[in-house]
């Protein structure tokens, strides 16, 4: 049997007052626990829909909805960090090897042209402000699917460029006083991460563009469902 538009937002209400936030975690529950209250339903004609709906949240055990929302969640991060990664590395592979190097090269002879160290490192700074007020900017822009999962896990690599910034200034700022390192040498290392960091923030754009064209399609399911 179908349950009615009515008994769907009794399962919605429900599992919102269970303390499950995100929408496109609820909606998920809310297929789960949909399948489960019709399948009783269907196999006892007497058993009312408050019934089914009591036996199926017992079925999910102890933690309720809890571990379910802890499974999403988990297997959500090992999807989107696999996708992370894959394209990351693809900067690596034959497509843009070229331009990695070449990148890598012109990022080398800058350190160079300017020779001192804390202009350099003032230029890298506002780099990194830049794309930091960047992502501040896309994560307003977006802000309506802020209470999407998909949106704040997709959106959570960009949190991460002034980490970049503080690891990069550390090494290469404390290896300059090593007499074991010439300044080429550091010149080359810094190039490196440098060249690391700027694939790291184009990747973490990447991952918030995914994550936005994601929320839409979520937000016009759940649209559908609500009308």
């Amino acid at each position: 049997m179908n349950l009615t538009k009515e008994q769907l937002a009794t399962i919605k209400a429900f599992i919102i007052k269970k303390g499950i936030n995100y929408l496109d975690v609820q909606m998920e529950i809310l297929d789960h626990v949909a399948s489960a209250v019709e399948e009783k339903m269907t196999a006892n004609n007497s058993l009312s829909f408050e019934e089914a709906l009591k036996q199926t949240h017992a079925s999910f055990g102890i933690f309720g909805f809890g571990g379910v929302e802890d499974a999403i969640v988990n297997g959500m991060s090992k999807k989107y960090n696999r996708i992370f990664w894959n394209y990351f590395l693809s900067f690596f592979g034959f497509k843009y090897i070229l331009l990695v190097f070449l990148s890598a090269f012109l990022i080398y002879e800058a350190q160079v042209l300017v020779e001192d160290y804390f202009q350099f490192l003032a230029y890298f700074l506002f780099i990194v402000i830049v794309a930091v007020a960047a992502g501040f900017v896309f994560v307003l822009k977006h802000n309506s699917y802020r209470k999407l999962l998909v949106y704040k896990r997709t959106g959570s690599y960009l949190s991460f460029f002034g980490s970049g910034f503080i690891v990069y200034n550390y090494l290469i700022g404390n290896l300059r006083y090593f007499e074991l390192i010439n300044t080429q040498q550091i010149h080359i290392l810094s190039s490196i991460m440098l060249l690391v960091f700027l694939i790291y923030i184009i990747t973490a754009f990447k991952m918030a563009f995914l994550g936005i064209k994601e929320s839409k399609l979520i937000m016009q399911k759940y649209q559908l469902l609500e009308n």
